[in-house]
């Protein structure tokens, strides 16, 4: 708006300031001089030529007023003059002046011009950014609307297809449910129909509860057992060999430090492997998984009471396995107390201190076995990259060797390679030429 004033301020100062350029006005009395030159007076001229004798004091009156006009008359000419110069200064400087404002007022127009052109082209640029933004915009949720559409079908075939293997899983268990429990009620009528035979005959069953099956006394110091008891496992027709295999994994397991040095009780199909250290020594004995896992321990407990009475030295110079044949015998002896569950002494120790089985960790040996393959397979890509490294040719020395001579081996190499050719080329020419 001050832009906007200052023209009209300039436009109303330059239509107040013309009125004065009237002033050139006297103009007009420098062409009337003339007429009221004196010279023009012929009076003088002769009274100058014909110097007639004094006349009249009436003619002297006359000249002299004559010459007073004239005298009076030419004063003024320079004033009309000085008028008529500062006129046309006048002029020009308004002349300047005008023009002066009409190129500042040009100026200005040009520079809004100017002004208004860059802000509609960025305005033009601006609405093109956002346009371009939108249809990207629009392009890009229509792609992702898209990747979800696909992302859902996927999703809805993946559902469908873990429902029918759900289904399937739940028919399977179904039929190993049925299975079981057409098992069991034969497993039911087996055991009635035995109970009713043991009843007319009047006999009893030979076979108890789960006993004791298995016992290994072993030093934790390298894994090495020391003894074994007898087993009664061939009474039953087992694999007599697979689960000594079995507890001699355990004890090595416990000397590596794999498993924890003090109670814990491993089940392993439908036995219990149950163990106890004391002083560097793991007692472990294989039971029923139906025979009380606190009797057990009661006798894990009296074979390393029994224990403590060995030398230790003879213990310590001992090397290689089940050479301990001694405490063979103190094994059977102390196994042949816990056979039957139902004796005064074991129904006694099952009474006392019922909450002792709960402070005694107990774990699958399948997951012990999987535990230890992992490992394993872990230190095997170590001691392959052992092997294949040779101290050799992967020594510093050899690679100094290599730095220092490989440059010189290449460089000879070549030269003689190039001396060669130039003596065999020489050669051909020198036939040629004979």
């Amino acid at each position: 708006m001050a832009e906007t004033e200052e023209p009209k301020k300039l436009e109303s100062e330059s239509l107040s300031d013309p009125p004065p350029a009237p002033a050139p006005a006297p103009a007009p009395a420098e062409e009337e001089k003339p007429v009221v030159e004196a010279p023009k007076d012929p009076q003088p001229t002769k009274d100058k030529s014909e110097t007639p004798p004094p006349s009249a004091p009436e003619h002297k009156a006359e000249a002299d007023h004559s010459k007073v006009l004239a005298i009076v008359e030419k004063p003024s000419e320079p004033a009309a003059e000085e008028k008529s110069k500062e006129g046309s200064v006048n002029r020009d400087a308004v002349l300047a002046r005008v023009a002066t404002e009409k190129r500042l007022s040009l100026i200005r127009a040009w520079e809004e011009s100017e002004k208004s052109k860059a802000e509609n082209k960025a305005h033009k640029k601006l609405s093109a950014v956002g346009s371009w933004e939108n249809t990207k915009k629009a392009t890009v949720e229509a792609e992702l609307k898209k990747i979800e559409e696909k992302l859902e079908k996927k999703k809805a075939e993946y559902v469908e297809q873990m429902k029918n293997k759900i289904a399937l899983i739940h028919k399977a268990a179904e039929e190993k449910r049925a299975a079981i429990e057409a098992k069991r009620g034969e497993d039911l009528l087996k055991a009635e129909e035995t109970a009713a035979k043991y009843c007319a005959t009047g006999n009893a069953p030979k076979k108890l509860l789960g006993m004791v099956k298995l016992t290994i006394v072993g030093r934790l110091s390298d894994g090495l057992c020391l003894a074994k008891g007898p087993s009664s496992l061939n009474e039953e027709h087992e694999n007599f060999s697979f689960y000594k295999r079995q507890g001699e994994f355990i004890l090595r397991e416990i000397s590596r430090g794999a498993l924890p040095p003090s109670k814990m009780t491993i089940r392993a199909d439908h036995h219990c492997f149950n163990y106890m250290v004391e002083n560097g020594i793991a007692f472990i004995t294989l039971c029923d998984s139906s025979y009380p896992r606190k009797l057990a321990f009661h006798y894990l407990q009296d074979l390393q009471k029994e224990f403590e009475n060995f030398d230790s030295s003879l213990i310590k110079k001992v090397t290689r396995p089940y050479c301990l044949v001694k405490f063979d015998g103190v094994i059977g002896n102390i196994r042949k107390q816990y056979i039957d569950t139902r004796t005064q002494a074991n129904l006694s120790k099952l009474n006392a201190n019922r909450k002792q089985d709960l402070d005694i960790a107990t774990e699958n040996l399948s997951e012990i076995i999987e535990r230890w393959r992992y490992s394993e397979i872990l230190e095997r890509p170590s001691t392959s990259t052992s092997q294949a490294v040779s101290p050799i040719w992967c020594s510093p020395r050899l690679e100094v060797i290599a730095m220092k001579w490989t440059p010189i081996t290449v460089t000879t190499f070549v030269v003689t390679v190039v001396l060669w050719a130039t003596i065999i080329h020489a050669d051909d020419n020198f036939m040629i030429l004979n």
